[in-house]
């Protein structure tokens, strides 16, 4: 994904309503380049029709990830009852 793709993602991002969400994302994009991994967990704060933005949890501390919607799930946690 292009620098300038980049930058146009992030200025039409809006805020998630409700707050930041946990998912499974795969593929990822930086202003430095594809940082996919496989299968791990992001916390997105920020989204577009087709694009989530936020960060993995673990890792480099690289902020304003785009995560395509397509590869990225919601992470639901079990909670006991």
């Amino acid at each position: 994904m292009c620098r300038d793709c980049v930058e146009e993602i992030k200025r039409e991002a809006v805020e998630i309503p409700g707050g930041p969400k946990f998912f499974i994302g795969t593929t990822a994009y930086h202003l430095l380049g594809d940082i996919s991994r496989e299968g791990d967990i992001c916390c997105v704060s920020k989204e577009t029709e087709n694009y989530f933005i936020g960060n993995w949890l673990t890792g480099y501390g690289f902020f304003n990830v785009i995560f395509p919607k397509e590869t990225t799930k919601k992470l639901e946690f079990l909670r006991k009852q």
